[in-house]
């Protein structure tokens, strides 16, 4: 199967490959090249992530060789900042639009798993995993006034509370903006902006907490073998 692909790398060469049409399908890598390998990986993974939700999609055999065409090439992107693809200008659909926001509801499902197996202490604002979910929070605070005034928070008392509360507030807002908010491009701080990249960048930066939390927990267990022993003996 063919996949359309963007890249975008920075003054250092740092790069990330996104998929057309599978929104929070990407790869990070130190180059291009490596970034465009590894959604050779990175893509059936997102079809079995998918599949792991209850979503109909094609199986291994219907998917066949990947296969990437790369479509657009944006290059020198300032520290920090993400491109506005020229797929991304066009208006998007309200059919994509609720797509995008099943993603979203999926990626929260993991991240709330992941964090189930997280001993509470390590999540309080002071821990790094709690100034995480802070940050994310944030970020997706921005992104949805990016869209519009938002709605009063209900009061938090904890990053995850928080980071609760900003994605209901999100999805709310996303959920009730017009037609003409579907089509419209803007820049803020020299970056340019869409509802559709708003929608990539949080279903993206959501798996990569998902996975980032994994690899720490997956870490975790491996230098620890007397716990492992004694979870082994106990079962």
């Amino acid at each position: 199967m063919r996949y359309f692909v963007c890249l975008e790398s920075d003054t250092g060469g740092a790069s990330l490959a996104h998929v057309q049409g599978l929104p929070g399908c990407f790869a990070r890598a130190a180059d291009g090249r490596s970034a465009l390998e590894s959604l050779l990986d990175a893509i059936p993974a997102y079809w079995d992530w998918l599949r792991g939700h209850g979503v109909l999609t094609p199986g291994p055999d219907d998917v066949g060789e990947v296969t990437l065409a790369v479509v657009e090439i944006v290059r020198d992107c300032a520290p920090g900042a993400h491109t506005l693809f020229d797929y991304e200008t066009q208006p998007i659909s309200r059919q994509s639009v609720a797509g995008c926001l099943e993603r979203l509801a999926y990626s929260r499902q993991d991240l709330l798993a992941a964090l189930a197996a997280v001993p509470a202490a390590a999540l309080g604002a002071e821990s790094a995993l709690g100034g995480r979910l802070v940050t994310q929070a944030a970020n997706e605070r921005w992104y949805t006034r990016l869209l519009g005034p938002s709605n009063r928070l209900e009061s938090s008392h904890t990053p995850l509370e928080r980071l609760v509360h900003v994605r209901e507030a999100a999805v709310r807002q996303i959920e009730s903006l017009p037609d003409a908010a579907y089509g419209r491009v803007w820049t803020r701080g020299g970056e340019r902006w869409s509802l559709h990249k708003i929608l990539r960048r949080m279903i993206e930066a959501e798996r990569a907490q998902v996975a980032a939390l994994a690899g720490e927990q997956v870490v975790q267990k491996a230098t620890n073998p007397v716990d492992n022993f004694k979870e082994n003996v106990d079962n």
